[in-house]
């Protein structure tokens, strides 16, 4: 039995998520601008393929995320390779394009680059035990 059974209300969530993915790429879009443009990054072609990635993304994940919850693991490996493509052109696409950059602004990169992913393993990691501990957990009966 889902977690959410409104489909509406699923709906809505997954909208949210895909707005919060885009809003979230404009700052990245913003950054790059100010501070990688001068390495060689295209502004344009990353914010090209940052905002596409970013609804990709936004919509790939959202379906992962009810897919654990509804405990339809057949579904998450269907959409988790695209939300994982989605989440890495972006980066993929400054790493391709950067020309010479300082040694601590490239360490930097990477850095984020790595944060960004295990925070997002860890979570997806934690959401499914937590669903799969639900499951095994005995029912407590209630009083009517």
């Amino acid at each position: 039995m889902p977690l959410i059974e409104d489909p509406q209300h699923r709906r809505f969530l997954s909208r949210l998520w895909i707005t919060g993915a885009v809003l979230y790429g404009l700052v990245r879009v913003a950054l790059v601008w100010q501070f990688l443009g001068g390495y060689g990054v295209n502004p344009h072609r990353f914010a090209l393929v940052e905002l596409a990635s970013s609804v990709g993304y936004g919509w790939a994940s959202a379906k992962v995320a009810g897919a654990v919850t509804d405990r339809n693991w057949l579904a998450i490996g269907r959409f988790a390779p695209f939300a994982m493509a989605a989440y890495l052109a972006p980066d993929l696409c400054v790493f391709a394009t950067i020309g010479h950059v300082p040694g601590g602004v490239l360490a930097g990169l990477a850095t984020i680059f790595c944060a960004t992913a295990a925070f997002g393993t860890m979570a997806l990691v934690r959401q499914v035990r937590e669903v799969r501990r639900a499951a095994e957990a005995p029912l407590e009966p209630t009083l009517v």
